[in-house]
């Protein structure tokens, strides 16, 4: 086996990590293809001079971690300074040149360009080409199997018609009970105008901490529209006829907005923290029955179990067969099928470490979507999950 003849002394493969975004990813990669080639592989980390000035950065941190999964794989690591990453890892390439022991291959996940980088800088791998040394260049971009969550600001205009009926609602019940103050309280112990932008923005607290920030704008502009047109001198127009009318206005929908805004917060805060609860007891569930069944077979198929309960879909377990640890089969269900292109993608996902199939870059047009399952110590597997 690979693991059992001797590494190569003459050559090695270098790993460099321009950003630590999926460094996991990178560095199985690295080890997988050191394991090919019959080299040593090893893990380089560049400090540039800027870096050095500030310590314990989110990027100094993220850079420790990966140093220490590098070394649990079995990676040497290697630590420089230098003006910058690029310039760093150039310098080391021309050292093991001229020392006798080059590097054969560099393994590199780079940043994705953007704005005028894009269209005038040069590429992460075009720089090590110049150098004209021989070495393999296998240059992997962070983007590609790293899903980018939605900003947090987009979340909060999501909203369904549902909840636009309610907000609409919410208005309509608050005009009932303005009309209800007007017929029944006399006008000598409530003071009218006063009383209805206060119950129009009770309408608007409702919808935002209820539904979020764009329901509680909806239902600031219906009531301001409603207040506008029933309530406003001429009543049924639109028409604003005094100064001092469009100030009343401006500063009723300006104090709703406001309203609404602080009010969504709790509604963000009350689905992040309803979110964090549900990560939590998945995660529990899955522990729990992993670690109540002693075999792999066992394990596996409680898993399973779990799974399907919770994302109420179809799932599946991929293993490394104990012949042919480079080719996969199901291990629960055993009966899994897949088609031609479903088993193309499951391949790419395993030989890869990249997500595939729905939802990603990588045959997204199939029904399966394929995880690596992934450990300090290399991959072990593939997740497999069929979306409806």
């Amino acid at each position: 086996m690979d693991s059992a003849r001797e590494k190569t002394t003459h050559g090695s493969l270098l790993v460099w990590a321009e950003d630590y975004l999926s460094v996991l990813t990178l560095l199985r990669m690295a080890k997988r293809q050191a394991r090919e080639l019959n080299v040593p592989w090893e893990f380089v980390h560049v400090e540039t001079r800027d870096r050095g000035q500030h310590h314990d950065t989110p990027e100094e941190r993220h850079a420790l971690h990966a140093l220490t999964l590098a070394e649990q794989m079995g990676a040497k690591t290697t630590h420089i300074i230098a003006k910058s990453g690029r310039a760093g890892v150039g310098r080391l390439l021309r050292e093991r040149e001229k020392s006798g022991n080059p590097v054969q291959m560099l393994l590199v996940s780079t940043r994705q360009a953007k704005g005028f980088q894009k269209w005038f800088g040069r590429s992460t791998e075009a720089y090590f080409k110049s150098l004209g040394l021989p070495l393999r260049i296998l240059a992997v971009e962070n983007s590609e199997g790293v899903s980018v969550a939605a900003p947090e600001w987009v979340n909060l205009f999501r909203v369904s018609l549902i909840e636009i009926i309610n907000c609409i609602m919410a208005v309509a019940v608050a005009t009932a009970i303005i009309q209800i103050i007007d017929l029944t309280i006399p006008p000598e112990m409530a003071s009218r105008d006063y009383n209805k932008p206060i119950i129009y923005m009770i309408a608007c607290a409702f919808a935002a901490g209820r539904y979020g920030l764009f329901a509680g704008i909806f239902t600031a502009i219906i009531s301001f529209i409603i207040y506008n047109f029933m309530y406003v001198s001429p009543n049924m127009h639109l028409a604003i006829s005094t100064p001092a009318d469009a100030v009343n206005l401006g500063l009723y929908l300006s104090s709703a907005l406001v309203i609404s805004f602080f009010t969504s917060q709790t509604f963000t805060q009350r689905e992040k923290q309803i979110a964090r609860a549900q990560r939590t007891h998945a995660l529990f569930q899955l522990h729990r029955a992993s670690m109540e069944y002693r075999t792999r077979a066992e394990a596996v198929e409680a898993l399973h179990k779990e799974l399907t309960s919770i994302l109420d879909n179809n799932v599946a377990f991929f293993l490394p067969t104990a012949l042919n640890p480079s080719l996969l089969e199901p291990a629960y269900p055993a009966d899994t099928t897949l088609s031609e292109r479903e088993s193309a993608a499951l391949t790419q996902c395993w030989k890869e470490s990249k997500s595939t199939g729905i939802g990603s870059f990588h045959y997204p047009d199939i029904a399966w979507r394929f995880v690596p399952l992934l450990t300090s110590q290399g991959e072990v597997g593939v997740f497999g999950m069929q979306v409806d």
